[in-house]
Order: structure tokens, then C-alpha cells, then sequence
């Protein structure tokens, strides 16, 4: 039996269904959501989307005749659905990402079941970036309405082609966390967003559109190096406090449980899970590997910094912590990975962490 969550990967059930109202597309801000150890943190760094905003009237009828190329294939792509022709859909789909045969198939039965079970309430948001549009709509199922996005890609001729399963587009993996996070609009009626005035208090600019089409997508950050002697003076103290300190606690016998309480509580977890079957070899790589590093730069996206590294043999490394109100800060993601890892790292960003200037590249001038 398939579900709404082969579709989806996870599914968030809505609470909240406040009006919008009918606009063409307009630059938004949506915050950084960042996923760590022990939940989402809403960042302050900012992500830069042509978001479009739709009136809500209850029970969604199409776009009308007044669509425009994207929103036309959305209302052709619901009549296909509706219609369970697979044929239909497989000529609807993305020429190129949208024909692999195995996922195609998949997620075509999940589409049909879905949609001939379920109905679209509404479809509140859509949003532009690159070579993508994504609509975000509301599908009532029983007694419970879930989002959902409908994602198209730009073709080389100009057509929008339908994603019938998940893209791995990065402004998009973005965008989906925010969106069905506790500060996204799928959860709340007032989403999370940075006022258009403080993206001038930015010195870093990431662009994240994987194509050169417009409109392009960017991730907005404050950066420095460290040690730093400016507006980070202080942040930048408090790192090289804490790494200090947790290269104290690795000099001692029974290092593991002083130097846990550095970390968060599930990355803490983990690390005593490993080091009682790990030997004595793996367990001096680990330390070494810790007392190597040092930083060279810093991303304040409180209270999510991010610390970029070099140990002794110039191997750059990430590390991400959070700003607590204590002297020192919490380590956290030590070892899980995230959507946020293909931004700081992999990608332009890392790449930049090897300039002579650092990320010199992406500074806004």
C-alpha cells in the first residue's frame, strides 16, 4: 500500500491555515533552518527565494486562465492525476529528471492513490529559484491535511517538466526544512522570515541555484576570521576558549565523560556508544583528530555558529556548535549528517575555505 510519506519522506500535519493573498512573485527571506543533534535550531542566517503568494478560497479549482507557463503545468498535471493516466504523466514529467523508470513507477502509484483518496485544499505558496518552480499545497486526507510539494523543472525548450519524486536540488532541501519546520508555513501562520532590511547587515553571500537561470537562489551569512579583532571579537574568544578546553580534557586517562559535556546531548550519546567497543588505536586517532584542529574562521548565524578548521597537515574541517549563555559553547552534529553539510561542507563555500582569503569569493562588497 502506498502512502503520502513514500511521497513525501516525512509529513507534516498542519495546524494552521491563515490567509494569504493573490500576488505575483516577490523576493523573500526565509531563515536557515539548521538540523542538529537534538532538533531543528531556526538560524539567522537567510536564504534568498522568489516566493508567490495565492488567495485561499477553501477548495482549490486551478490557477484559471490567467496562468502563467509554471502554473499552467501545475492545473494539467492535477487533471492527470485525477485521471490515473500514467502514460499522461510520464509525457508531463521532466524530460531529463523526472524519467527514472524505477522511481517513476513508485511514486506514479503513490500520485494516483493519493489524489484520487485526498483533496487539494489549497496550494498557498509557490516558489521560483533557478530552473525550479515548487508549488506547496495543502492535500486533505480523512481528517487530516498534510503539505505537500509539487515540483517542476525548467526544460531546455522552455516547458516546465513535472519532478514526480524528490530533487536533490539544495535551495530546495533548504527551503523543505524551513517549510515543515515549527517556523515554516506549514506549522504556523506567521512564518519566520528575515525583514528585507537587515540582508544589508550581511557580508557573505553563497549562491545556491545549481543553473545560471534566474531568479537565482543565495544563502546570506556574517563571517570572520579568527582570531578577530571587529564585531566578532567576542565570538571568536569564546571558540578558541572552548576548543582549548576540550583539547584539556583529551590530555586525561579517562577522558570521555569531561569531554562529553562539551557536546550535545544525543552527538555526548553517541560518542560514549563508540568509545566503549572502540580500541585504543581508533580512540588515539579521535583525539588526535581533535587536538589538530585549529580555527581560522567563523559563520555567526546565532545561535548557530560554524567554525571552519585547519589541522597540521591543512586538512580544512567543519565544525558546528550553538551559542549558550555559558562561557563556552555546545558542540553539536559531531557525527550526524545533514542537509546543511552540503552547504558548509562541500560545495563553493568549502571551496572558498582554501582561498588565500578566505571565502574572499563570496564577500559582498
Amino acid at each position: 500500500m502506498f502512502s503520502l510519506r513514500s511521497i513525501l519522506g516525512s509529513v507534516v500535519v498542519l495546524f494552521f491555515a491563515g490567509p494569504a493573498f493573490c500576488a505575483s512573485g516577490h523576493v523573500s527571506y526565509p531563515s536557515l533552518v539548521f538540523g542538529s543533534d537534538d532538533g531543528p535550531i531556526r538560524t539567522s542566517a537567510c536564504l534568498q527565494v522568489l516566493e508567490r503568494n495565492y488567495s485561499e478560497t477553501g477548495i482549490w479549482q486551478g490557477f484559471g486562465a490567467s496562468a502563467d507557463a509554471p502554473e499552467k503545468a501545475m492545473d494539467a498535471l492535477i487533471v492527470v492525476l485525477k485521471r490515473g493516466d500514467r502514460d499522461a504523466l510520464h509525457d508531463l514529467s521532466d524530460s531529463v529528471l523526472g524519467r527514472d523508470q524505477s522511481q517513476f513507477d513508485d511514486q506514479a502509484k503513490a500520485w494516483f492513490i493519493e489524489i484520487e483518496k485526498g483533496q487539494i485544499t489549497t496550494i498557498p505558496k509557490g516558489y521560483e529559484f533557478g530552473d525550479f518552480v515548487v508549488f506547496f499545497a495543502r492535500l486533505r486526507l480523512g481528517d487530516k491535511t498534510f503539505a505537500t510539494p509539487f515540483i517542476f523543472h525548467r526544460e531546455t525548450n522552455g516547458a516546465f517538466g513535472f519532478l514526480p519524486y524528490r530533487t536533490n536540488d539544495l535551495t530546495f532541501q533548504l527551503l523543505l526544512e524551513w517549510y515543515d519546520s515549527q517556523w515554516g508555513p506549514s506549522k504556523t501562520a506567521e512564518p519566520s522570515y528575515c525583514p528585507a532590511a537587515a540582508i544589508a547587515r550581511f557580508n557573505f553571500r553563497l549562491p545556491l541555484s545549481t543553473s545560471a537561470a534566474s531568479p537565482t537562489s543565495y544563502l546570506y551569512l556574517k563571517g570572520a576570521p579568527v582570531p578577530n579583532q571587529g564585531q566578532f571579537e567576542e565570538l571568536a574568544a569564546r571558540i578558541a576558549t572552548t576548543l582549548q578546553d576540550m583539547k584539556k580534557e583529551l590530555t586525561g586517562d579517562s577522558w570521555i565523560n569531561s569531554f562529553r559535556a562539551h557536546m550535545a546531548a544525543k552527538g555526548s550519546q553517541r560518542l560514549k556508544d563508540w568509545y566503549a567497543t572502540a580500541d585504543q588505536r581508533d580512540k588515539d586517532e579521535y583525539k588526535q583528530f581533535i587536538t589538530d584542529q585549529e580555527p581560522f574562521f567563523l559563520f555567526d548565524a546565532s545561535p548557530l555558529v560554524v567554525v571552519y578548521t585547519r589541522t597540521l597537515s591543512h586538512r580544512i574541517q567543519v565544525m558546528y556548535f550553538e551559542a549558550s549563555t555559558g562561557k563556552n559553547l555546545v558542540w553539536i552534529n559531531s557525527s550526524l549528517a545533514t542537509v546543511s553539510d552540503n552547504v558548509f561542507k562541500s560545495g563553493p563555500l568549502f571551496r572558498g575555505a582554501s582561498l588565500d582569503t578566505p571565502f574572499s569569493d563570496l564577500e559582498i562588497k
